[in-house]
């Protein structure tokens, strides 16, 4: 869905927009109670709620152990004071998905240890939402949060109190390989423009993509990019499954389905197709490569890709 969302030319732009309210609660699906599930699901899925990600903190960056927002647990509830930042969607959010830790690191043997994940609701009066302003990715509002004495009850917490790190995997991993889906979409769209620029282009009284460079160019590209959407299909399917022997499979460049049909091995890794296409993505003629329209994103796959398949 959100690959067919980026390809209509929206790109990250509009798909950032539901790309939350989409894997967000993934780790609610797989570790949430019943009760919890019957509560929260439904509202999302309809659309009557909408939620944002409080995980990122300043100064951390993607150290994610190192989060300093802390939940002081007080009867059945936890009072909550910290900062967030870089949390899209915050201006319209009724919920937040909250990572904050609740044993301080130097108490815990393991810094995964010490961390509880709440969805619960955004009280504004409790969070202030200050937006950060950008030159890009406008459809999407970037907020810091200022969290101070934020309560959480107890029955909003997700699992077992500290392993919160653990169930936030379940909406990150799936998260990765959607980032990479939602990329290749970019690819179709910048693809299509290009094919199109090349068609309008007339130089020396003919288009430039009946030239020699373009009538090759083009058809590798296509089937380099149908093998790349096939290895983030099939394990997004597999995640979905739960299934981790997907990832020492792909890893092997190799699957075995369910069903015992072994598909064929590719003949080079999967980083080296994504090199090799972008190698062939370079070859389009200097005059459509280096034009707005046929630009974007040349490198994002093998960066979203690269994050989900060194996992």
């Amino acid at each position: 869905m959100l690959e067919t969302v980026a390809a209509s030319g929206a790109c990250l732009a509009g798909a950032s927009a539901i790309h939350m309210n989409v894997v967000g609660l993934h780790a609610v699906v797989a570790h949430g109670t019943a009760e919890q599930k019957q509560r929260w699901l439904p509202a999302i899925i309809q659309g009557r709620n909408k939620a944002c990600f409080g995980v990122t903190e300043p100064n951390i960056g993607l150290n994610t152990l190192k989060l300093t927002t802390m939940a002081v647990r007080k009867g059945d509830r936890y009072v909550v004071n910290g900062q967030k930042v870089w949390i899209s969607t915050a201006q319209l959010a009724h919920k937040i998905m909250l990572l904050a830790r609740i044993t301080p690191i130097e108490e815990v043997t393991s810094p995964t240890q010490g961390l509880s994940l709440c969805y619960t609701d955004f009280d504004r009066p409790k969070i202030e939402v200050r937006e950060i302003e950008k030159l890009g990715r406008k459809a999407v509002d970037s907020n810091q949060l200022f969290i101070d004495g934020l309560e959480i009850p107890i029955e909003d917490r997700i699992g077992e109190e500290g392993r919160g790190f653990e169930y936030i995997l379940h909406s990150l991993n799936p998260e990765r390989v959607l980032l990479a889906a939602e990329a290749t979409g970019i690819e179709r769209a910048a693809l299509r423009r290009a094919a199109k620029y090349a068609g309008e282009r007339i130089v020396f009284d003919r288009p430039i993509g009946k030239n020699q460079g373009a009538n090759i160019c083009w058809p590798s590209v296509g089937s380099i990019w149908r093998r790349v959407r096939f290895y983030i299909s099939v394990p997004l399917g597999y995640m979905t499954r739960r299934n981790p022997a997907v990832w020492k499979q792909m890893r092997r460049n190799t699957f075995v389905p369910k069903r015992g049909i072994v598909l064929q091995k590719p003949p080079c890794s999967l980083m080296s197709w994504l090199r090799r296409c972008i190698f062939k993505m370079s070859r389009v003629p200097a005059g459509v490569r280096n034009t707005r329209l046929a630009r974007p994103s040349l490198a994002s796959v093998p960066r979203r890709i690269r994050l989900w398949a060194s996992r």
